[in-house]
C-alpha cells in the first residue's frame, strides 16, 4: 500500500489565519506578500490566474488563484496527494485526513455553516472576514478552496433561497 502524504497542520492553520485576516476585495497584489508569509512561491501569472508551489509534501503541491478584476476571488489548495484508483485503505486514509483538517478548521473558526456528506464531502465555514472556506473530500483528494467575500455572498444567498449545490445553470438555458 501507498502511504497517503498530507499537507502539515501548522500549514493549514496558517492558511485560515492569513486568508481570514484579509480585508475584501483583496487587491491580486497582494499574493506576492500572502505567498511569503506562508512560504509558497509564484509560479506563473496571468490576468486571471496566479498558480504557486505550496511546498506540500504531496505529489501535487501546486495551488491556483481565480483573479477576478484584478482581486483575489478564490484559492485552491490540494491538502493530500492526489490519487487515481485508491484502494480500500487509501480511500480510508483520506477521509481520515478531510476528518483531521475538518476537525482542525472547526477549532479555528467553529462549526461549519454548511456541510454535505456522500461520495464527495463538502464542509463549509464562513470567516469573520466575510469570506468562505471549503473543505471538499473527492474519492481521490483532499482540497481546500478559500472564497473571498463576494463570492461568499452569492453562496449564501443562494442558500438562503434553497438552491442547490448540485444545481446546473446551464441546464437552465436549455
Amino acid at each position: 500500500m501507498t502511504e497517503l502524504n498530507c499537507a502539515d497542520t501548522d500549514r493549514v492553520r496558517d492558511i485560515i489565519h492569513v486568508f481570514g485576516g484579509l480585508s475584501w476585495p483583496a487587491p491580486r497584489e497582494e499574493m506576492a506578500s500572502i505567498g511569503a508569509r506562508l512560504e509558497w512561491t509564484i509560479l506563473s501569472e496571468t490576468p486571471h490566474s496566479t498558480r504557486f508551489d505550496t511546498g506540500f509534501p504531496t505529489n501535487f503541491p501546486i495551488g491556483g488563484v481565480t483573479v477576478d478584476d484584478g482581486r483575489i476571488g478564490q484559492v485552491t489548495i490540494k491538502l493530500t496527494d492526489k490519487v487515481t484508483d485508491p484502494d480500500a485503505e487509501l480511500a480510508a486514509e483520506l477521509s481520515s485526513s478531510a476528518v483531521h483538517f475538518r476537525e482542525d478548521i472547526t477549532v479555528l473558526v467553529g462549526e461549519p455553516v454548511s456541510v454535505r456528506g456522500g461520495v464527495e464531502s463538502h464542509w463549509t465555514w464562513d470567516l469573520a472576514n466575510g469570506g468562505r472556506v471549503t473543505l471538499t473530500r473527492s474519492s481521490s483528494v483532499v482540497t481546500l478552496t478559500v472564497l473571498q467575500e463576494r463570492y461568499a455572498d452569492i453562496e449564501r444567498n443562494e442558500e438562503a433561497l434553497g438552491i442547490s449545490e448540485s444545481r446546473d445553470p446551464e441546464a437552465d438555458l436549455v
